[in-house]
């Protein structure tokens, strides 16, 4: 797991990203989810990310990073998936894999791997131009969609699938629209406990400002989906999370997705699956094709049921290594 000193940063490059894909709901003609998905691909993907004005860039998570703790690795890579004609009614256009990847050089057996696919749907304005407010809503949302989405998560007994929300940030909306939702927000946190690495770190967000947490990507749990903004932020670290949180927090303690009070966790540790779930997930996430057939069979079907598009147009790695930089000689601590 990664110190609590380490989060800051972590959480300060994920919020930048945020904010440049907040801005896209912004322009005069918002931005669908399928160009806002590709954007946020890009600026987690080191190849591309240095194209990008972020004011927090890779380099400098990396060198910060090595201050909280020393020879540590940081990669971010993403493949984008290609699938013939046959499966085309499996691939969703806007849905992206996830795998966390944490590394431990020093002490192999805290190392683990979380995975989780996620189904964007943006927010839309009310009227002409990009009037947003609380009461604004995901005007895409598909109940057939969502259903099969169900299905899949209960075929797999876990929370694989989750939504992914995009939304303008309360800093770029009108005054009284920010802090409505400001206040939704500190009702919402009013009952934490500041303990353990999730407490402690939000706790010091909220002392500065809380600016992270008036994100404007957002994570919700399938039978939690929010219909509106304030929804969102009224449900922040209870039905909701920031994208950005969601992420930092899971590489701090979780080896698994982070659990919030409404039910069980976001994504699975592969090491909770029995072996046939976890190739499934495995195949979902590499946009492999024969996975279908896989499902199909779990499902108790042959391959030519309801499809439930859940191949991944692309699927983001992000795998932190402690000990990374190490001589690989050397890199196991020696406890006896």
């Amino acid at each position: 797991m990664l110190p609590v000193a380490a989060l800051p940063p972590l959480l300060r490059f994920l919020d930048g990203i945020d904010s440049s894909v907040a801005r896209k709901l912004m322009r005069k003609v918002p931005w669908d989810e399928s160009a806002i998905t590709r954007e946020l691909c890009d600026l987690l993907d080191e190849d591309y990310s240095e194209e990008y004005s972020l004011s927090y860039s890779l380099e400098q998570l990396r060198r910060d990073l090595g201050l909280a703790m020393p020879l540590v690795s940081v990669d971010f890579t993403i493949e984008t998936h290609q699938y013939s004609a046959q499966v085309e009614n499996w691939v969703t256009q806007s849905d992206i894999g996830m795998v966390l990847k944490y590394q431990d050089r020093f002490v192999p057996t805290e190392s683990w791997t979380s995975s989780l696919l996620l189904q964007a749907k943006r927010l839309f304005p009310q009227a002409r131009g990009v009037h947003y407010s609380e009461a604004s809503r995901f005007d895409s949302f598909d109940s057939k969609q969502h259903s099969r989405i169900r299905n899949l998560n209960e075929l797999l007994e876990c929370d694989l699938v989750s939504y992914l929300l995009y939304c303008p940030r309360p800093s770029s909306l009108d005054k009284l629209t920010a802090a409505k939702l400001a206040h939704l927000r500190n009702l919402s946190v009013n009952g934490e406990i500041f303990d353990f690495a999730r407490g402690l770190a939000l706790h010091r967000e909220l002392e500065a400002g809380g600016q992270t947490l008036a994100a404007g990507v957002f994570v919700a749990k399938v039978d939690a989906m929010p219909k509106t903004l304030a929804q969102i932020h009224g449900g922040i670290f209870k039905s909701t999370i920031p994208l950005s949180w969601l992420l930092t927090l899971e590489f701090a303690d979780a080896k698994r997705f982070v659990d919030l009070p409404s039910g069980m966790p976001f994504g699975v540790n592969h090491a909770h699956l029995d072996s046939k779930r976890s190739r499934i997930v495995d195949g979902i996430l590499a946009g492999d094709e024969a996975v279908t057939q896989a499902i199909g069979a779990l499902a108790g079907r042959n391959v030519n049921f309801a499809p439930l598009r859940v191949l991944p147009r692309h699927t983001i790695s992000i795998s932190i290594s402690a000990g990374g930089q190490a001589d690989p000689d050397q890199q196991l601590v020696i406890n006896q």
